[in-house]
């Protein structure tokens, strides 16, 4: 049975192969890392307001997963957090990533995250929480996201 790398699907050939050891392995494991190198910005100018839409509009060319959000503000937020939410074709999907009260910048990972999107869906962002003393402002927001694997040939 072949087995594949994680990202990219990429066969990896049977224990004991000495020419993939000699001359691909290293190699196979830093392509596969591309797989997880893309990204979509979006920013919003001025001071953030409750459930607002902030970004809506963007079709992905291919099927995506989105496995981490980056969230900026010039201004941090104060008093309380900052929380945004992935839309789908402007349904929210309750996959909060969020800004610590005080701080400029946060990734947030440790969400369950992994959403796929396709070409026929419109991925936008809403903001559901923010600070109540400052609320923020300038804010940038950094989908990073893989690519659907290439398919494994049987």
């Amino acid at each position: 049975m072949t087995d594949y790398t994680s990202s990219l699907n990429l066969p990896l050939p049977d224990q004991g192969n000495t020419n993939w050891k000699q001359y691909h392995d290293a190699r196979a494991e830093a392509l596969d890392d591309i797989g997880n190198l893309f990204q979509k910005d979006a920013y919003v100018s001025g001071i953030l307001s409750d459930e607002e839409t902030v970004y809506d509009g963007w079709y992905p060319q291919e099927d995506i997963t989105i496995t981490k959000i980056g969230i900026f503000c010039r201004v941090a937020p104060t008093g309380a957090n900052v929380q945004i939410d992935l839309l789908v074709n402007d349904t929210e999907q309750t996959k909060i990533a969020s800004l610590t009260d005080g701080s400029q910048h946060e990734l947030t990972s440790g969400i369950d995250l992994d959403v796929t999107f396709n070409p026929v869906q419109r991925v936008g962002i809403r903001v559901k929480q923010i600070g109540s003393t400052l609320e923020g402002e300038d804010m940038t927001v950094t989908l990073y996201f893989k690519k659907k694997a290439i398919a494994q040939i049987l």
